[in-house]
Formats: structure tokens, C-alpha cells, sequence
């Protein structure tokens, strides 16, 4: 089971979220594996019902499955000790990867079309649409 941990923009609280997998989609919604909406990603914060929050974490082992557009094939990253982004920024291990999280409000060449978190990595299975 993967566990997300939200920090607010401020700092002062958190919020966490846990499922077997997570998508983050070119609508910029956060799912879980049953395709249930988590959050929404408003600019750079993920939105929870009126509550905004700039950054998240996962504690791996976590394996990201993303794809840069609609059409290309998804490229394997991982597995990390430490997902997390800020700002919409993806970082494994304290490293940031090149990956953008996607959201409606950035232009479409700045950010991927989608991004999964896994706990472990079916190569054999596409992101499901």
C-alpha cells in the first residue's frame, strides 16, 4: 500500500492518502486504482475539498510509470526510497527527475500528460485511460 502525505502551504498541517497505486491525469486530477478522484490539482497546489496543499510525499520502494504525451509510450523510473513533489515538480530521492505532474492550468508542453506511482512495476500493463 502506497501512503501519500500532503503538507498544506502553510506548513501547518497534513493530510494523508493511501492506496495501492496513484494517477496523476492530464486533467489534472489525482486517482487512486479504482479511478476515485482524490484531489484536484489547482495550479501548483492539490486541492481537497476547500483545503490547498503545495507538496506531497511517498516512502518507497515506489516505481513511477510516466508519459510525456498522449501517444508515447511510458517510460519506468525507479524504484525511489522518496517520491514527493513541490510545486508540480517530481523528485526521486531528492533528485528532481524532469517530470512535471500535470494540470490544466500550466501550458501542455511544460507538464506530462500522466504520471503513476506503483508499488511494484508491471511493464506489461499501459496506464489505463
Amino acid at each position: 500500500m502506497l501512503r501519500l502525505t500532503f503538507r498544506n502551504v502553510l506548513g501547518e498541517s497534513l493530510l494523508c492518502t493511501r492506496a495501492c497505486c496513484f494517477h496523476f491525469r492530464a486533467d489534472g486530477t489525482l486517482r487512486a486504482e479504482d479511478n476515485f478522484v482524490v484531489a484536484t490539482r489547482v495550479n501548483d497546489c492539490w486541492q481537497f475539498g476547500h483545503r490547498l496543499f503545495r507538496e506531497f510525499e511517498c516512502e518507497g520502494p515506489v516505481y513511477l510509470r510516466a508519459r510525456r504525451t498522449a501517444s508515447t509510450k511510458p517510460v519506468a523510473l525507479g524504484p525511489f526510497k522518496l517520491a514527493k513533489s513541490v510545486g508540480g515538480m517530481l523528485y526521486g530521492d531528492e533528485v528532481f527527475i524532469g517530470v512535471r505532474l500535470p494540470t490544466l492550468h500550466l501550458d501542455p508542453a511544460e507538464s506530462w500528460h500522466e504520471v503513476s506511482m506503483l508499488q511494484t512495476l508491471d511493464a506489461s500493463r499501459p496506464p489505463q485511460e
